[in-house]
């Protein structure tokens, strides 16, 4: 492989501008022993890497922590490439435009206990370094205790390739030092132990390509950085940990497994499919925190065994309108949702910002109330659906629903709701309304984990006409003989 500039060689003889040039060295790999790896010597050299004819084993190369200008290997034989060691790969290079640095070609590659770093020590802002991973480029270790492989993106570069895999305990993908990384791999897997680490640059992944993060893996995004995906794939216990900010631009729900949102952002406005236009909390002790926000064009839902706690430090979460039947809405199907501070805001079709709607289904779902919170309206669907609303120990905390329909549900279901934290003579829970009579939906059924009874009573809150939920004692026995 030869450096490459896009500007013609008239023109660099015209301006004085040099290209640097390199010298090839072949080297044929070890015939599949570990015995026989074969060092790559460091210097200014574009290296050819060949598998030997005489084995179907694989070439077995050692990096030996060698520096080199570029790297070729792009020998079409189907035998597995196998490294062990660190490999820095330095284009060194002050031409603006793109250059070439690694090509693996059509090979299927294993990165056995080592390091790649590609780098450009004398790049201008306008240089991208070509990196195309071939059809299959893993990454392994032999002992995870000690063992680790790492991918370092260490300039500005354009990586392609069809699949690239970080294999259990692999250390994982680091795109660091200010770089603006243009991922375009069909496929990218990160397993247990592995991490997608990006470190004050931009990762922006192409619109075909996915990234899958399975259950012990980690999306690390650190502050000024900016990750743009359109198709990510996130099991229940993987990590996010979002301190920059996360551009989903996909259409499809957004799973996050275990989301840690620290003063960055998290968007997803280009989702679609009506009521599956949503964002997923999946995993368990998720955090919103640190002046970060939220925008969703959809709705935001807590899934069974998950939880998220809305911190009080927590910027505000908008939850946009997909269309008038779809709205901007929280929706927990067995999950948890604990807030510290009121944050959430719906924007409707028309612009207009109101309270948010709360949907609730099935079982399971808790609401943790330590902030006053307002809703538009709770709605209930799904089969005989239940949800604790635990309040505050602080008797300023309110639950207030503001919506003319503030208490909803789907036809022919029948919904419980169980309150904790409300004392006898409480009154903590408020329901605007307009009418002289508050009926409560007969498919309901309020229950006060605390043993009492409910009476709704007429009053205001912040100068709106309404009813408050109050607790009432529960006649003693004795009591029960008087009434009757």
């Amino acid at each position: 492989m030869n450096i490459k500039s896009i500007f013609t060689t008239a023109f660099i003889a015209s301006f004085g501008v040099s290209v640097f040039a390199t010298t090839d060295v072949e080297l044929i790999g070890g015939a599949g022993d570990s015995t026989t790896r074969v060092a790559i010597p460091g210097g200014d050299y574009n290296v050819i890497l060949k598998s030997p004819e005489t084995t179907v084993q694989g070439a077995m190369f050692k990096g030996a922590s060698a520096t080199i200008t570029s790297l070729d290997a792009t020998d079409t034989a189907s035998q597995k490439w196998s490294f062990t060691g660190q490999l820095n790969v330095d284009v060194n290079s002050s031409v603006e435009g793109s250059v070439d640095g690694v090509d693996f070609g059509n090979n299927k590659v294993q990165w056995n206990v080592g390091t790649l770093n590609v780098r450009n020590s004398s790049a201008t802002n306008n240089t991208f370094v070509n990196v195309n991973l071939g059809e299959e480029f893993s990454f392994t270790v032999n002992n995870p205790s000690s063992d680790s492989d790492i991918l370092g993106i260490r300039t500005s570069a354009n990586v392609t390739g069809k699949t690239l895999t970080f294999k259990p305990m692999a250390n994982g993908y680091y795109v660091v030092q200010d770089a603006t990384v243009n991922h375009s791999v069909v496929n990218t897997y990160f397993a247990s132990g592995s991490t997608l680490w990006i470190r004050e640059s931009n990762f922006n992944v192409a619109e075909n390509s996915r990234l899958t993060f399975y259950k012990g893996s980690r999306l690390d995004l650190s502050m000024n950085s900016t990750m743009v995906a359109y198709k990510i794939t996130t099991e229940a216990t993987a990590n996010m940990n979002i301190i920059g900010d996360l551009i989903y631009k996909g259409t499809s729900a957004l799973s996050t497994g275990i989301l840690t949102l620290n003063k960055g952002s998290l968007t997803a406005n280009d989702l679609t499919g009506n009521t599956n236009a949503r964002v997923k909390i999946t995993g368990a002790n998720s955090i919103i925190k640190g002046s970060a926000t939220m925008n969703i064009k959809g709705a935001l839902e807590i899934t069974s065994g998950a939880d998220f706690t809305v911190d009080s430090t927590s910027g505000k979460i908008t939850l946009t309108d997909f269309d008038e039947l779809y709205n901007g809405r929280i929706i927990l199907s067995g999950g948890k949702l604990t807030i510290y501070k009121d944050v959430f805001k719906r924007v409707s079709t028309y612009g207009t910002e109101l309270p948010v709607k709360f949907l609730f289904t099935e079982k399971n779902n808790e609401f943790v109330v330590n902030a006053t919170t307002t809703l538009e309206q709770l709605y209930a669907y799904g089969n005989t659906p239940e949800m604790k609303i635990a309040m505050s120990e602080n008797e300023d905390v309110k639950l207030v629903m503001t919506g003319s329909n503030s208490l909803n549900i789907a036809a022919g279901v029948t919904a419980t709701i169980i309150f904790s934290g409300i004392d006898v003579g409480d009154e903590r829970v408020f329901f605007v309304s307009s009418k002289d009579a508050f009926t409560l939906h007969n498919s309901y059924t309020f229950i006060s984990e605390e043993g009492y009874d409910f009476d709704f009573v007429k009053g205001t809150y912040n100068g709106k006409t309404g009813f408050w939920m109050v607790a009432t004692a529960v006649p003693e026995p004795a009591e029960w003989a008087v009434i009757f």
